[in-house]
C-alpha cells in the first residue's frame, strides 16, 4: 500500500520523463504534476472512516397496527413495516394500536396502545452490546432470549430502571397522576429494578410484580405475586403477527422454544409438555447457565402448580396468527 511518497519505480519513471523534456520549466511542471498524481492515488487507496459510526443493535419494525408514528429529530411520520430504528427515535401509538419490534441478538418487544417510548441506546462493540428503551407512558412487554453475559437490555421509566436477562416481563407507566405510577410485572426469568439515588436493587423473579408510586425508594417488601390483571395485560401484548421480517420470525421461534411460560400462555403446549421439553433441552446442553443478576425461570415450580385461580392456568389468547 502506498504511503504517499513516490516508490522506487515512480522515481525512475519521473527521472525518465524529466530527462526527455526539453526545457527546465517543462521539467518542473512535469515533476509537480507527477507528485500530485502520486499523492492522489495514495489517498484514494486508503479507506475513509471519517463518517463511519459505531456498530448498532439492529432494531426493526416487524408489524404495526393502527395509528403509529415515528418521531425522529423532531419530525413525525407514519411507521412502516421493515423500517429500522435509530437511537433517539420515539415510537408513539394511539388507542387500539401496537407495534412489534425485533431487537437482533436479544428478542422481541411489543409496544401497546397509548404508549410513547424512546429507543435510547442501541450500541454494539467487542465488549458487549446494550439496548435500552425509555418508556414515558403506556406499556411495553419484552420477551428476551438468552444473551451473552456482556450484553445488557433494559427499560427505563421516569422513576425506575428494569434491567433484564433472559426473561418475559412488562413495564407500564401511568402518567395521568401528579407523580407517575410505574409497574414492573415478570412472567418468567428475573428483572433487576433500581431507582435513581438508591444503589440497592430489588430482584423481581418469575410470577411477581412491583408498583412504584412517584419517586419513592423501593425494597423487597413491595414485591407482590403476579396479579390476574397483570397476566391478562401480558397475554394481550403476547399476541404477535406473522411477519416478512425474517429476524423477527427467527427470534420469536427461539424464544417460544426456550420459554415454557410463553408456550403455556399462547396455548402452544400444556404445562407438563413445556416442562418436559425444557428439561430435555437442558440435559442436552449440559445444564443451564448461571446468571448472577437474573436467573432463568425454574419452571418445575412455576408450571407444576395447580392452585385454583393460578394465573398460569388462565385460558390463553390466540397468538402468532398467520
Amino acid at each position: 500500500m502506498s504511503t504517499g511518497w513516490p516508490t522506487k519505480f515512480e522515481v525512475i519513471l519521473m527521472n525518465s520523463l524529466v530527462n526527455n523534456s526539453k526545457t527546465l520549466s517543462s521539467r518542473l511542471l512535469l515533476i509537480a504534476s507527477l507528485i500530485a498524481a502520486t499523492t492522489t492515488l495514495a489517498y484514494c487507496g486508503q479507506k475513509d472512516n471519517s463518517n463511519a459510526g459505531p456498530a448498532t443493535v439492529r432494531t426493526i419494525v416487524s408489524h404495526a397496527a393502527g395509528d403509529v408514528l415515528l418521531e425522529r429529530s423532531g419530525e413525525q411520520s407514519p411507521i412502516t413495516t421493515g423500517q429500522e430504528l435509530q437511537a433517539q427515535d420515539f415510537l408513539i401509538t394511539g388507542d387500539g394500536s401496537s407495534v412489534d419490534l425485533a431487537v437482533t441478538g436479544y428478542g422481541v418487544v411489543k409496544i401497546g396502545a397509548g404508549t410513547r417510548v424512546q429507543v435510547q441506546s442501541l450500541t454494539k462493540s467487542t465488549g458487549g452490546s446494550e439496548a435500552r428503551l425509555r418508556l414515558e407512558r403506556g406499556n411495553v412487554a419484552s420477551f428476551i432470549n438468552r444473551q451473552d453475559k456482556n450484553d445488557r437490555f433494559s427499560i427505563a421509566s421516569p422513576t425506575a430502571i428494569a434491567g433484564v436477562r433472559g426473561t418475559s416481563f412488562m413495564m407500564s407507566v401511568d402518567d395521568s397522576r401528579k407523580d407517575p405510577r410505574v409497574k414492573v410485572a415478570v412472567l418468567s426469568g428475573a428483572v433487576a429494578v433500581q431507582v435513581p439515588g438508591q444503589s440497592e436493587e430489588v430482584i423481581l423473579e418469575k410470577n411477581s410484580q412491583m408498583t412504584i408510586d412517584g419517586f419513592n425508594r423501593i425494597n423487597r417488601n413491595m414485591v407482590r405475586p403476579l396479579s390476574e390483571d397483570s397476566l391478562n395485560a401480558i397475554k394481550t401484548l403476547a399476541v404477535f403477527q406473522k411477519s416478512n421480517v425474517l429476524e423477527f420470525n427467527s427470534l420469536l421461534d427461539d424464544i417460544r422454544k426456550t420459554s415454557p411460560e410463553l408456550q403455556v400462555l399462547e396455548g402452544e403446549a400444556s404445562a407438563e409438555t413445556a416442562m418436559e421439553d425444557r428439561a430435555a433441552r437442558d440435559a442436552r446442553e449440559g445444564g443451564m447457565d448461571s446468571v448472577s443478576r437474573a436467573d432463568r425461570a425454574d419452571v418445575s415450580k412455576t408450571l407444576k402448580r395447580d392452585t385454583k385461580g393460578d394465573p398460569i392456568q388462565l385460558k390463553p389468547s390466540s397468538s402468532y396468527t398467520e
